[in-house]
């Protein structure tokens, strides 16, 4: 009888343990499936391009919710600023999907909670371009009254995000126009905007120069004295092509031109490549080759130097 009232006496202390110990368990699991619930509203969200829908997940942010910092641009001031950004990035969009590539870890405890995962998302823009980025998420969330809200949130991606159709077109649109206007500043004879067009590392294949002409002086100094003795008065730029790669951009076409050179006049057509480099966020010529073709080749009375 002894030993079976210990026997009892031991379980019940066993049972009364499992019992103390699985009421946290059991809270904290409410808890991360609140949270994950949560996770997988703003998941939801994500793939719409709705932005009442946008709007309304910006409500499971916390009042008080920041830093953000979300995978793309500057972080947002404030939890609308972040709304205002998503709006306008939506504004170009036709669709879009974002989903877990991870588990989807949640941490939680009676008044925080946190979660990590990895993630892919595509974009398809109005203008037919698709993107696909993988990146990786902290969430960080505080319990406000009854109700889990997120507090912090960090998106990041490996890598550089690629640039749009639209931006690229932009791009190639920006360096042709860079490229005329440096052929009208021969025109005006306004000579100040080659200080900035020129890269200081600049080479350049001239029409007439038997060797490579090197470094910004050299060619500011070519330029200088065809100047001195020439008028551009007609040009054209035809069929420019430009290819973009990151910092470094192609640009090829054909030209005529038409004026005056120690007081003849000359005419040319011919074929030029310039090699673009963009530093500190801006485009500036790298290289620059210009040949003109044979049947237009300038005697030693016309045409000394091509207007570049």
């Amino acid at each position: 009888m002894l030993g079976e009232l210990r026997f009892r006496t031991l379980l019940a202390l066993l049972l009364g343990l499992l019992l103390l110990s699985a009421a946290p368990v059991r809270a904290q699991s409410r808890d991360a499936r609140a949270v994950r619930a949560l996770i997988d509203r703003l998941i939801q969200a994500s793939n719409s391009v709705d932005p009442a829908v946008v709007r309304q997940a910006l409500g499971e942010f916390s009042t008080t919710a920041g830093p953000l910092f979300p995978p793309f641009g500057d972080p947002p001031a404030s939890v609308s600023d972040l709304g205002a950004r998503v709006e306008q990035t939506l504004a170009g969009l036709a669709a879009r999907t974002l989903v877990t590539t991870t588990p989807v870890t949640v941490n939680a405890d009676r008044r925080s909670a946190w979660s990590a995962f990895s993630w892919r998302a595509e974009y398809t823009f109005k203008d037919g371009t698709r993107r696909a980025f993988d990146g990786r998420a902290t969430l960080i969330f505080a319990k406000e009254g009854r109700n889990w809200k997120l507090k912090h949130w960090h998106g990041s991606l490996p890598a550089t995000v690629p640039p749009t159709a639209a931006a690229l077109s932009a791009e190639e649109e920006k360096i042709v126009e860079i490229e005329r206007s440096i052929w009208e500043t021969f025109r005006s004879r306004d000579f100040s905007p080659l200080e900035k067009y020129f890269a200081d590392d600049i080479s350049h294949f001239d029409d007439d120069q038997a060797y490579r002409i090197q470094g910004k002086r050299e060619v500011l100094r070519l330029f200088e004295s065809w100047l001195a003795r020439s008028e551009l008065q007609h040009y054209q730029l035809l069929d420019p092509k430009v290819v973009v790669a990151g910092d470094s951009a192609l640009l090829t076409y054909y030209y005529t031109e038409s004026g005056l050179t120690g007081g003849r006049p000359f005419q040319a057509t011919g074929k030029a490549t310039t090699v673009y480099v963009r530093r500190d966020g801006t485009w500036q010529a790298l290289h620059a080759h210009f040949s003109v073709n044979p049947q237009h080749q300038p005697s030693s009375q016309g045409h000394a130097q091509q207007p570049r």
